[in-house]
């Protein structure tokens, strides 16, 4: 029979319709001989080499002999594994209380409504099962995941800490899952201090990544630099270092290789508005009008429409005078979205160089409740009212920057 057993497994590559004929005489075996504890054995080995219509197809049989609450439980997480999610539950709900599996179905459970975005019921199924099973490390584990995944990271951190030193977990996993979620809280000197506990063996990919993602927050651009150089030297295809390497190094003067990788990760991610912005500004500090331009049409290309983008390309479009296009622009911003904002201001001077003054004026208003305080946008609004014949406001406008700042009052002289 061992010979049958391996056969199966070396079917499992070469021909499908021969892996469930031996399965069907495998299946008639454990029944005859009333071992069905062999069979759901292979059952999970040819799970894991990842062959889950055959292991579903055995394991469906052995409930046929033998249906225990082993089986079912296997059932339903091979079906997890086919994407089943609706099928996996219901095969779960069939796990009486009193059953020496019901935790673990709870577990699997909280698996399958996580996969249904149903976080709230996948808790409930967690907590649960601590309740039944208050010493259960794989327990702990799960709820650190699923309160990771929901933002909720002091808790994520609670249920982390009491695997700390368990044989559950290694310890160098240990230290990387601390590391995330430290890092999510912020604490990113505590992330660094874990993280340099590793070899350099043991670190991988995402741990690298947050090592050198703490070292950036902490304005450490210098280590965050060398460390996303590492990574990316080991995993060039590590897409999401991109943009941090690219600006890291610019803050270490090393702007060609920024420009590479920001541009880089533009390419693989043309949709994030953050992107754009960094780029404008290291284009604009070069006096690259070329290359903003370019980054415009992508954007226009993209649909990117934020508002730290809109803001700074209206002002480069104002810059050079394309006044109807940045109220093309803006209006077309404002049907979308009307939050009070740095556009108001850039729409009233795009309409006053046009010397269209009752929308000029109407957006100077509109500005004025959110710039008060801005000492550059009140000379701009009181040059334009002495230029359209407004003493009163131009007055009141020229007593509200000499409170702000009077040195700006005299630069201008007693005409201004």
């Amino acid at each position: 029979m061992v010979a049958l057993d391996q056969r199966i497994i070396e079917s499992l590559t070469q021909n499908s319709q021969e892996t469930f004929k031996l399965i069907e005489e495998y299946a008639k075996y454990c029944e005859d001989t009333l071992d069905v504890q062999s069979g759901y054995d292979l059952a999970l080995r040819i799970q894991e080499l990842g062959f889950i219509e055959e292991a579903l197809a055995l394991t469906n049989r052995l409930y046929d002999v033998y249906p225990d609450d082993a089986l079912v439980l296997l059932r339903a997480e091979l079906c997890i594994d086919k994407n089943e999610l609706d099928e996996a539950i219901d095969q779960l709900l069939h796990i009486e209380e009193d059953s020496d599996y019901y935790v673990s179905a709870l577990l699997v459970m909280a698996d399958a409504y996580q996969q249904l975005e149903l976080y709230e019921v996948a808790l409930e199924k967690l907590k649960l099962a601590k309740r039944l099973a208050k010493d259960e490390p794989v327990i702990d584990l799960a709820l650190f995941e699923l309160y990771f995944y929901m933002g909720e990271n002091q808790k994520a951190y609670q249920s982390l800490v009491s695997l700390e030193h368990n044989e559950l977990i290694e310890e160098s996993i240990y230290v990387k899952k601390m590391a995330r979620v430290l890092g999510a809280m912020g604490e990113y000197e505590e992330v660094v201090s874990s993280l340099d506990q590793l070899s350099s063996e043991e670190h991988d990919s995402e741990s690298l990544f947050e090592l050198g993602l703490a070292y950036y927050q902490l304005k450490e651009y210098s280590r965050a630099h060398h460390q996303f150089k590492e990574l990316l030297q080991k995993d060039p295809d590590f897409y999401s270092a991109y943009y941090y390497f690219g600006t890291s190094a610019i803050d270490c003067g090393f702007m060609d290789e920024g420009i590479t990788y920001l541009e880089m990760a533009l390419q693989h991610n043309p949709y994030h508005e953050t992107l754009y912005v960094t780029l404008f500004d290291v284009y604009q500090k070069k006096n690259d009008v070329d290359k903003i331009n370019a980054l415009g049409e992508s954007a226009q290309q993209n649909n990117i429409d934020g508002l730290s983008w809109m803001i700074k390309w209206s002002r480069h479009l104002l810059h050079f005078e394309e006044y109807d296009t940045v109220i093309e622009q803006i209006e077309r911003y404002f049907e979308m979205d009307d939050e009070e904002s740095e556009l108001y201001w850039i729409l009233a001077s795009a309409y006053a160089a046009l010397e269209d003054d009752v929308n000029a004026q109407k957006w100077y208003e509109q500005a004025y409740l959110i710039f008060e305080d801005n000492v550059e946008f009140l000379q701009e609004y009181a040059l334009y009212l002495r230029e359209i014949g407004k003493r009163d406001l131009f007055e009141t406008m020229m007593s509200r920057i000499k409170t702000l700042d009077g040195s700006q009052v005299d630069e201008f002289g007693e005409d201004f």
